[in-house]
């Protein structure tokens, strides 16, 4: 039979293993400041990659400008084919 002072152990030490494991899960948090500090680090790279981005969208639309449309290749097709049959002959 459980006494009362064998029932006041098992109480104490089920709460010594709980603040064991709240401690242990509590140590690979991060304070406020690293949280700021990765947050800054992350808005930099954001910022960059937003930057790269708008750099990728003028050369496309830069490309797509200078490409010729579907009608004009296929003038070109054929030009290109007789070239290719003159040369390579």
């Amino acid at each position: 039979m459980l006494t009362r002072k064998d029932l006041k152990e098992e109480i104490e030490n089920a709460i010594a293993q709980i603040s064991k494991a709240v401690e242990k899960s509590l140590e690979d948090l991060a304070t406020k400041e690293e949280m700021r500090g990765m947050e800054k680090r992350l808005g930099d790279r954001i910022g960059r990659v937003e930057s790269e981005v708008s750099y990728l969208k003028s050369d496309i639309r830069d490309l797509k400008a200078d490409a010729p449309t579907a009608k004009e290749f296929h003038g070109h097709e054929v030009r290109i084919s007789r070239l290719e049959k003159s040369v390579f002959a």
